[in-house]
């Protein structure tokens, strides 16, 4: 049974949709349990940003949707560096064009924005992804990364849900 509170590996990395997933295997089975980890998972991640200024109903879709692309990331490869390097990048993609992150202004910036236009499409003071452009853009990178394990012969979930280390 999964602990209530995340294990943490000695590199810093919280697993928990790793715990749910091991929970929720007796009751569910495997795959079930993995897709039922990441749908809790995503709904947090989005959940963590409702908070956020400028937060909106289309932004925290895409930013469920990009818990959804950061947990599948995790399921395909097994390593926390995929998706680690997908929020990071994103992230620091907010600095170098001057845009606001996920609805919080950064004070460095590399060059300065005027947004302009249609704020559904640019997601205004939330960021690209308060806007469709971001919804867009977040979708196609879960095809992106499902395409990239079924390419490379990657299978949903291998190492999740009964991982081989334990603390």
């Amino acid at each position: 049974m999964a602990s209530p509170t995340p294990r943490c590996s000695r590199r810093g990395g919280c697993h928990v949709l790793t715990n749910l997933a091991e929970g929720l295997t007796a009751v569910l089975g495997r795959r079930a349990s993995i897709a039922a980890a990441l749908i809790v998972s995503s709904l947090g991640f989005g959940l963590l940003h409702g908070a956020n200024p400028a937060a909106s109903p289309r932004s925290l879709a895409t930013v469920t949707l990009a818990g959804l692309l950061l947990g599948l990331a995790y399921v395909y490869t097994g390593s926390l560096s995929f998706p680690i390097g997908l929020h990071v990048t994103w992230n620091l993609s907010g600095v170098l064009l001057g845009l606001p992150v996920s609805g919080l202004e950064i004070p460095v910036r590399l060059v300065r924005t005027e947004v302009a236009g249609d704020p559904a499409i640019h997601g205004a003071g939330f960021g690209i992804e308060g806007g469709l452009l971001g919804l867009g853009a977040t979708a196609v990178g879960c095809l992106l990364v499902v395409g990239y394990a079924r390419l490379t012969g990657r299978t949903f979930g291998e190492t999740v849900a009964t991982p081989a280390l334990r603390f």
